[in-house]
């Protein structure tokens, strides 16, 4: 049986080579990884010494947030969303009594980890939604108000609430409260930092009942749904 030619061998030891760094940044990667979803976990449940407190304060043990409260659901989320809205704290770009000093004690690092944490969590929801403001809050997210220039809630934030990427959030199973409260501050100013202020010029549009409904809308619907 014939050996092997040298250009042969040097491939093989090419290949070989190749398959083994491969190898070595997925493992470093899984790693990292790891190491992130760690430190993450270290943050939610203990805070740090900066003086961020352990965000399960107020998100709770799962991340499910706080019925009848404005403290949102964080589980499930999509990571680099949670990120952005870190840096939009940071920034001033957000402004919360609460969130403002927590974000401005979180390094790079704790920001990543902490967002990648709660976005690796099982998405649940212990949102309570008012019945009666459902149907209305439907035909908002669904269709749209186009006469009061009110485009459909699920054209960007997808069907059922689902969210679409970064920007879109996931609004199915959201405590009501919460999703109210963030479109207030949309209409007021108080909360900016969307790409091409568009959510500050829907807002802008809404009612007050308007905001009730759509948001019990999306806090009545099952997170189940949410990717």
């Amino acid at each position: 049986m014939s050996q092997p030619s040298t250009r042969s061998r040097a491939r093989l030891r090419v290949v070989l080579g190749a398959l083994a760094s491969l190898v070595a940044l997925v493992v470093g990667n899984a790693h990292a990884e790891e190491d992130r979803l760690t430190l993450g976990k270290k943050l939610a449940t203990e805070g740090n010494s900066k003086g961020v407190v352990a965000c399960k304060t107020c998100h709770g043990e799962d991340g499910a947030g706080m019925a009848g409260a404005d403290f949102p659901r964080l589980a499930g989320l999509d990571a680099a969303y949670l990120e952005g809205q870190l840096k939009h704290f940071q920034a001033k770009q957000r402004k919360n009594d609460m969130m403002s000093p927590v974000a401005a004690a979180l390094s790079v690092e704790e920001r990543a980890a902490v967002s990648e944490y709660y976005a690796s969590l099982k998405a649940k929801s212990n949102a309570v939604a008012d019945a009666s403001l459902v149907s209305r809050g439907k035909e908002l997210a669904q269709h749209g108000a186009w006469d009061r220039e009110i485009p459909p809630c699920e054209s960007c934030h997808g069907p059922a609430g689902v969210g679409v990427g970064v920007n879109f959030p996931a609004l199915a199973g959201q405590h009501p409260s919460y999703t109210e409260a963030q479109l207030a501050q949309w209409k007021s100013g108080v909360r900016g930092g969307e790409p091409l202020k568009l959510m500050s010029a829907i807002a802008a549009n809404m009612t007050e009942a308007d905001m009730q409904a759509a948001a019990a809308y999306f806090g009545s619907l099952p997170v189940e749904e949410s990717p």
